[in-house]
């Protein structure tokens, strides 16, 4: 199993233009994953978007949450 490299995903000199992430949800740790599925079942289910946004969008916030964690 290979492990993510944080400072790969969050490096500081990439364009701040969005984009999509170079990882697929099947990529992150069991922990986060778990996080990944809930915050798009409540995307779509509650805030009525379409699956693929939705996910896209849960991606992108443990994407964020999980650079917020590596910091501490």
């Amino acid at each position: 199993m290979q492990l993510l490299d944080l400072d790969d995903i969050f490096d500081n000199d990439r364009i701040l233009v969005p984009r999509e992430p170079d990882l697929e949800p099947d990529d992150l740790p069991p922990e986060w994953r778990d996080e990944y599925q809930e915050r798009a079942a409540i995307r779509e289910l509650s805030g009525g978007l379409p699956r693929e946004l939705a996910e896209h969008h849960a991606l992108l916030d443990v994407l964020k949450m999980m650079k917020t964690e590596a910091r501490r």
